[in-house]
C-alpha cells in the first residue's frame, strides 16, 4: 500500500503566505493601490497555475523551470486561467510579448522580495532572462495628410480637436 504524505511548508515559506506577505508589504511600503492590485492579480493567477500543476506550496521549492513553464503557459495558452477565466476577454486570446513580460516582472519582484526577506538564498527568476518588449512607435500624420483630413471633418471638429491633431 502506498501512503501519500503532504508535508506542510514551514511558517513563512508557504508560497501562498509569501504572496500574502509580499502584497501586504507592497501596501505598507506606499505602492499605489493600482500597483498593489496589479501585483495581487498576477500573483493570484500564478498561484492558480501552481495549484493546477500540483506544484509544491513551498516557495523554496519553486525553480527556474517552474517559472519558465508558467511564462510559456501565459504566452501560449489562448484560454488562460481555466474555463471561467478571470473575467477578462484578453485572457481568451494569445498573450502579447508585453503581457508575458509583465508577468515576468511581477514574479521577479516577488521572488526578489523573498530573497530580501530571507525565505530564499537565490531567486528562481534570476536565471530566466527576457528582453524588454519593443515599444510600438506610432507614426504621426504628415502635414499634407492633416490638410486633407481637416476640410472633410471641419464641421465636426472643435478647436480642441484641431490643436490635439496639430500638437500630437
Amino acid at each position: 500500500m502506498v501512503v501519500s504524505i503532504k508535508l506542510e511548508a514551514p511558517p513563512g515559506t508557504s508560497l501562498k503566505s509569501s504572496v500574502r506577505g509580499f502584497v501586504l508589504t507592497a501596501r505598507t511600503d506606499g505602492k499605489s493601490p493600482r500597483t498593489v492590485e496589479y501585483y495581487e492579480g498576477n500573483l493570484r493567477r500564478f498561484l492558480w497555475y501552481c495549484e493546477r500543476q500540483s506544484w509544491p506550496d513551498d516557495v523554496r521549492l519553486i525553480t527556474e523551470w517552474h517559472i519558465r513553464e508558467f511564462l510559456a503557459y501565459v504566452a501560449g495558452e489562448v484560454h488562460r486561467w481555466g474555463l471561467d477565466g478571470n473575467g477578462s476577454e484578453s485572457s481568451r486570446r494569445q498573450a502579447s510579448y508585453s503581457t508575458v513580460h509583465h508577468y515576468y516582472a511581477v514574479l521577479k519582484a516577488f521572488f526578489n522580495w523573498c530573497v530580501m526577506e530571507g525565505f530564499l538564498t537565490e531567486s528562481p527568476v534570476a536565471k530566466v532572462k527576457m528582453s524588454n518588449p519593443k515599444l510600438k512607435v506610432i507614426q504621426p500624420y504628415a502635414a499634407e495628410q492633416i490638410a486633407r483630413l481637416l476640410p472633410q471633418r471641419a464641421a465636426n471638429l472643435t478647436l480642441r480637436h484641431v490643436l490635439a491633431i496639430i500638437y500630437q
